[in-house]
């Protein structure tokens, strides 16, 4: 019975250290999976708004997060003996290990980030004209420009950093097989080309910053070239 203790303090021990380990590889690889989700979140506003340009698009931000890394040892002994004839035993250990990534979400339910959300797909899937046509009181403007009282959530500065025509829609027929990312809603498809990752990583920070900006900021009121507005 002692070498049996033995045995199973000296597996608690080899579990104890290789639990920190495994707790901090696991820990790393769901902190990356972060950057992967959010990918996903922004070309399924994308998709959404592509699809139907009336829809308001469905975002999160990811809230917090937590992972655990459970791992257990069994000691097993099974004896076998017949009368008259042999006797065996036999000694098991059985570690078993079982991680889990929860994430805690917190979706965009303020109706004036949803506009602005909205605005700001519309500006990329169909251009600036199409986000002043649907909200023209400059949602996505500098809060400092306006003095109506009224949201204003600044990237404006930022969508003009992407180029024209950097999300690309059509049918999954259409669709590049070496195409960075590619969502879809119902029958239609959203896809981004590398060369555009540097777009799509500004449209992302956009959708970040109105998800966790504060408004309104009062200024002056800025005027648009009437050409936005037609």
């Amino acid at each position: 019975m002692k070498k049996i203790g033995m045995l199973i303090m000296a597996g608690v021990a080899a579990c104890t250290g290789c639990t920190a380990i495994a707790l901090e590889g696991y820990t790393l690889r769901q902190t990356q999976s972060s950057g992967e989700g959010r990918a996903r979140l922004v070309m399924k506003c994308l998709a959404t708004v592509a699809a139907n340009p009336d829809t308001l698009p469905p975002y999160s931000l990811y809230a917090a997060g937590i992972t655990t890394v459970t791992d257990s040892v069994a000691l097993n002994e099974h004896s076998f003996w017949a009368p008259f004839k042999y006797t065996l035993e036999t000694l098991g250990l059985t570690a078993i290990r079982i991680p889990n990534g929860l994430w805690t979400m917190d979706p965009a339910a303020e109706f004036e980030q949803l506009e602005a959300m909205h605005a700001a797909c519309l500006w990329a899937i169909c251009g600036p004209e199409a986000a002043w046509r649907a909200y023209p009181t400059g949602i996505l403007g500098d809060p400092r420009e306006y003095l109506d009282g009224k949201p204003h959530f600044g990237v404006e500065k930022r969508l003009m950093k992407t180029r024209p025509n950097w999300i690309h829609c059509g049918r999954l027929k259409d669709v590049p097989a070496r195409a960075l990312y590619k969502a879809q809603k119902g029958r239609t498809w959203i896809w981004v080309m590398p060369e555009d990752s540097e777009s799509f990583s500004q449209f992302t920070l956009v959708l970040q910053d109105i998800a966790t900006g504060a408004f309104p900021i009062r200024g002056h009121a800025a005027a648009r070239p009437a050409a936005w507005l037609d």
